[in-house]
């Protein structure tokens, strides 16, 4: 995993980018959590083969405001992420993401 940031703003905004890579010699080695990639959804003719696979890449860019130096701040980012799974498939899905971190 890679996560490198810069400031946008000094001690004000900050872009964050994330790069994951993960590997299984397993063809269902890798199971994503449910936020990613569902095994149950609406559409049953997409197999998303139960969120497992033998490779998964991630990749996430966002944005933190922060309003108290490292104690309050708002983050945002959207992520992509692809997994291999069997019979020679991938799974591919986007994800945004809100939140507010409070640390005291």
């Amino acid at each position: 995993m890679l996560t490198p940031w810069f400031w946008l703003v000094e001690d004000r905004l900050q872009c964050v980018i994330q790069y994951q890579y993960a590997s299984s010699e397993e063809s269902q080695g890798l199971q994503l959590p449910a936020r990613y990639i569902r095994g149950r959804h609406d559409n049953r003719t997409v197999d998303v083969d139960n969120g497992r696979g033998s490779e998964h890449h991630s990749i996430y860019g966002g944005v933190n405001y922060h309003l108290c130096r490292d104690r309050v701040k708002l983050m945002g980012g959207v992520s992509y992420d692809r997994l291999s799974a069997r019979r020679q498939r991938e799974v591919a899905a986007w994800t945004w993401q809100t939140a507010i971190r409070l640390s005291f």
